[in-house]
């Protein structure tokens, strides 16, 4: 789209085109500088007993969800139903 407003408004006319071939370039650039660092802090809390921990996860809401996915965990107080599909 860019390549064909250069071509238009300039005196490039069908050179404008080779900037397509920069679009390679742009990917590299975009995957080495789109780093974003994700913090979780995870707390576990024993009972007295020993029989009941509690983890307590604090971060970004996708990467909890992703945590929680991973291993297996339940909110506090919520009980697992098994979903019809299985």
């Amino acid at each position: 789209c860019t390549a064909l407003v250069v071509s238009i408004a300039t005196d490039l006319g069908d050179n404008a085109y080779l900037m397509v071939l920069l679009s390679p370039g742009a990917w590299v650039y975009y995957m080495r500088k789109a780093e974003r660092v994700e913090e979780v802090q995870v707390k576990m809390v024993t009972s007295d007993d020993d029989k009941e921990t509690e983890v307590i996860i604090r971060g970004d809401a996708e990467e909890v969800e992703r945590f929680w996915k991973t291993l297996e965990l339940r909110e506090k107080g919520m009980e697992y139903v098994e979903g019809l599909l299985g």
